[in-house]
């Protein structure tokens, strides 16, 4: 057919034809999207025979919708035209897919054109497995619903466009049966082992959860992460879909597209999610879509599988996996999105097959997605002084607003919100009028004088329904006598310090203590991976390290001199004040590793107490060697050396893996070598090393590449 009439004949249908060249596939394609269909392989061949017998390309796609060769898709809320009524509909085939047994390894079986592709991925030198990738997240100190909440709406925040409000969605829904029938036999084709994606897929109700942002720069930046990318550029689609451990590289951020990824696969059953995401891409708008999953390690035709799986678009080579692009990822994900993109909006939307959440079901999940958002994201619901808020926030239940709670009218957190309005009034030299006794205190570091940041202290009244919302997702038990530690730009929550309560039928009390931007770095780097705490041993940096130090005191004998006056009797709460102050003073016993997540701890002799007139056991790290990659390992070389007096002393290590719960001794990740004399010599494959005053010794540990390392060091006087 001449070129002339290719062009003529795709001009009703041009906003459908997504191919750079004109052919008569590429034409004939736009007429059976036009139809509201999908033009697979089949019918694109099929509708080509029939071209070529005189019929045109109206009638030869509206045939191939009424005979069910072309499978109707979806009708989107973006006002895609409405398909025909097929005269016979059929559904689609299940897109073949690879089949694992022990003499067939897994391998790229061509799909359909409009079917993604599954792509497992061979073990290679280092690799860390999926099973062992979603192990980092350990086990949270807090519900999943919490660090779900939490992660996502860092990252999303990272990601924010200038200065402006992010939409920031969370939808518990039930898909329809085309909906999860789209899953099953289009987006995660294949058989992607051991999962129980299958089984999930097929079953019904099928549960997801949506969460998504809008105002944020989605998940831009290069889509292959074999290559080098270069300093500057965005770097958040390749870690968040491939990469395992990427350090956080947004200045004042609070998220990271490290550890704490997985746990948006942890909450679900089959660990599997799908990722829709519209980025600008030299300056034009570009929809990506690709679903990734993580699984135990599987072996099949003798090859190795990490247990780590992508859906997509496989290339040629066979090498590597990549999103879909453009205009048909838009229309894949709008047959299985809720959440649309809208005008010129960017962001991501990310969803959950199958969510554990820890409810009984969605009234109790959704409770807990509530309890998520509200103890956590509070300041984001709080109009700033310029009169918005930062993050528009909702919690939807099959398309239904689910209502929050007002934070000024909240039994508990009114007071953490006057608080923090007064800090925020402080610092950006803006006034505001407080409901309650509320005032601030500047924390000061000095030698050099630094002004660290600034605590807001509230007296409220205790409200009648503060009791009646104890629950297991909530942070705080009956009347709050806690500070809310948070960063400067970031306003998360990282962590209730609970302090004295005021004995007190009437009045509780809440305190706000955020760092000055200038500073706010040494807060973020004391922070462990599930941004959780602050830990002043974790920054190498002494400057820094003092910053946190003093200021994580200061904040709490600020709280404990505004409370002398009112607190009544000596509570247990006292002590553990005074235990903390203590455990400060305390802290330089051991030094910190360079580079390292480490924690401080010391003790006197074994019984647990001092000797009379005997100093107490001290051990320094002197520094830290970092050694050559072998097949995925690496040795770290500490020197510790023992203090210049006292008696010989007894050093035991404890080595972990920092996780974004409770760190993890598993030696498929860390093995303790040994102490050695000299940097040359063999370990000895102890834990624990006896040093003579002024001795020092090597600490020899292995780790995998993907982990890292954390070291505790205490002192013992030697029996």
């Amino acid at each position: 057919m001449p070129r002339t009439n290719l062009t003529e004949a795709v001009r009703p249908v041009a906003k459908h034809h997504y191919g750079a060249r004109l052919t008569e596939e590429s034409v004939l394609a736009a007429y059976i999207r036009a139809q509201g269909a999908w033009p697979t392989k089949q019918a694109l061949s099929s509708g080509l025979s029939r071209l070529a017998d005189g019929i045109d390309f109206e009638q030869v796609a509206i045939g191939l919708v009424e005979n069910g060769l072309a499978p109707v898709r979806i009708p989107t809320q973006s006002g895609a035209p409405a398909p025909r009524e097929p005269a016979a509909p059929r559904r689609a085939a299940p897109a073949s897919a690879p089949r694992l047994d022990p003499d067939t390894p897994p391998k790229a079986t061509p799909h359909e054109a409009e079917t993604l592709e599954w792509f497992p991925k061979p073990n290679a030198l280092g690799d860390l497995n999926g099973e062992g990738a979603v192990k980092m997240l350990g086990t949270p100190n807090v519900p999943l619903s919490t660090v779900l909440v939490r992660e996502t709406a860092q990252n999303s925040w990272d990601a924010r466009l200038g200065n402006k409000p992010i939409d920031y969605e969370v939808h518990l829904r039930t898909l329809s049966d085309t909906e999860a029938q789209v899953l099953e036999t289009r987006v995660f084709t294949g058989e992607a082992t051991k999962l129980g994606l299958r089984e999930a897929l097929r079953r019904r109700p099928l549960r997801v959860l949506e969460i998504s942002d809008r105002g944020t720069t989605g998940l831009d930046g290069p889509i292959r992460a074999d290559l080098e990318i270069g300093p500057g550029m965005s770097r958040n689609f390749v870690d968040l879909i491939f990469n395992i451990g990427a350090p956080r590289d947004v200045h004042l951020g609070a998220g990271t597209y490290g550890f704490g990824k997985t746990i948006t696969y942890r909450v679900s059953n089959p660990r599997t999610v799908l990722f829709w995401s519209r980025t600008r891409v030299d300056h034009s708008l570009q929809h990506r879509l690709i679903g990734s999953a993580f699984g135990p390690s599987f072996s099949a035709g003798g090859v190795v599988y990490t247990g780590r799986h992508w859906w997509g678009q496989i290339t040629e080579d066979g090498t590597r996996v990549e999103p879909w692009i453009g205009h048909r990822a838009q229309e894949m994900a709008e047959d299985v999105f809720a959440a649309r993109f809208h005008g010129t909006d960017t962001g991501t939307t990310l969803l959950v097959v199958d969510p554990e959440l820890g409810g009984h079901d969605d009234h109790e999940d959704l409770q807990r997605l509530s309890d998520a958002i509200i103890w956590n994201l509070w300041p984001k619901l709080l109009t700033t002084p310029t009169g918005s808020k930062p993050m528009n926030i909702r919690l939807l239940h099959n398309g239904h607003p689910v209502d929050l709670p007002d934070v000024n009218e909240h039994p508990q957190l009114q007071g953490f919100a006057e608080a923090l309005q007064m800090v925020r009034a402080q610092q950006g030299r803006t006034t505001f009028a407080p409901r309650f006794d509320t005032k601030v205190e500047e924390i000061w570091l000095e030698r050099p004088r630094v002004l660290v940041g600034h605590l807001g202290l509230c007296r409220f009244p205790r409200m009648g329904g503060t009791n009646a919302a104890d629950s297991e997702t909530r942070p705080i038990q009956g009347p709050t006598g806690h500070v809310a530690w948070m960063r400067h730009d970031a306003e998360l929550i990282v962590r209730y310090d609970e302090r004295q309560k005021i004995e007190s039928d009437y009045v509780q009390w809440a305190a706000v203590f955020r760092p000055m931007a200038a500073v706010d770095d040494s807060f973020a780097q004391s922070e462990p991976p599930a941004h959780d705490d602050w830990v002043p041993a974790s920054i190498s940096n002494s400057t820094r390290k003092r910053h946190v130090n003093v200021g994580i005191r200061r904040v709490r004998e600020k709280v404990q001199e505004w409370l002398r006056p009112t607190a009544g009797q000596t509570s247990s709460a006292t002590s553990r004040v005074s235990v903390a102050a203590l455990a400060d003073k305390l802290a330089a016993l051991t030094g910190a590793i360079p580079g390292f997540r480490s924690t401080r701890r010391n003790s006197g002799a074994k019984t647990g107490a001092t000797r009379t007139g005997r100093a107490r056991p001290k051990v320094d790290v002197l520094r830290h060697e970092v050694g050559r990659i072998d097949d995925g390992w690496r040795t770290t070389k500490i020197l510790v050396k023992a203090g210049e007096k006292g008696p010989r002393t007894e050093v035991h290590a404890k080595c972990e893996v920092a996780t974004d719960g409770k760190p993890l001794a598993d030696e498929s990740f860390l093995r303790i070598l040994g102490w050695a004399a000299g940097e040359d010599q063999e370990p000895d494959g102890s834990a624990s090393a006896v040093l003579a005053p002024g001795q020092t010794a090597w600490l020899v540990v292995e780790t995998q590449t993907a982990v890292t390392l954390q070291v505790t060091l205490s002192a013992e006087e030697e029996d």
